[in-house]
């Protein structure tokens, strides 16, 4: 079973309120839907590619297997909500949940003090070697969505 571990970037004043898988071609950009593509289709899948989505208006980073965050663009300080909240989700529904190794949107709540807020993440798992999920590229997509998702 995978299981992440917490780090020490993230903000502890931040509530998690739950988050909705929502789908990517109704509400991304036509660049980050090919990037999509062309991560789907990498030649090494294991290698987690993250570099591709480095992109303007996105920020990111990737998690192992045994919960380590690195390769942050453009640095941890600006990932430290997103890393709180994806954290959150996947230890509130636990990784052991994501049975394939396709991306993911998900439209993520959270309350910070007395503020409601809300973050796209895109979430693409990669595999080891041997075809498990070795750990996870998070993309804050903020700034890159056409179509809010709307809770109706």
């Amino acid at each position: 079973m995978n299981q992440f571990t917490q780090s020490d970037n993230s903000v502890p004043e931040i509530v998690f309120q739950g988050a909705v898988q929502i789908d990517p071609k109704a509400h991304c950009d036509d660049e980050i839907l090919s990037l999509l593509e062309e991560w789907d289709s990498r030649p090494t899948p294991s290698n987690p590619g993250a570099a591709i989505f480095e992109l303007d208006n996105t920020f990111g980073f990737t998690i192992s297997y045994d919960g380590k965050a690195s390769g942050y663009w453009p640095d941890p300080e600006s990932n430290m909500l997103s890393e709180t909240l994806v954290r959150s989700f996947l230890f509130s529904n636990g990784i052991c949940e994501l049975t394939d190794l396709g991306h993911r949107l998900y439209l993520a709540n959270y309350k910070l003090i007395a503020m409601d807020g809300q973050e796209y993440q895109l979430v693409c798992p990669f595999p080891t070697a041997s075809g498990n999920i070795g750990g996870l590229v998070v993309v804050c997509l903020n700034k890159r969505i056409t179509q809010p998702y709307s809770h109706s």
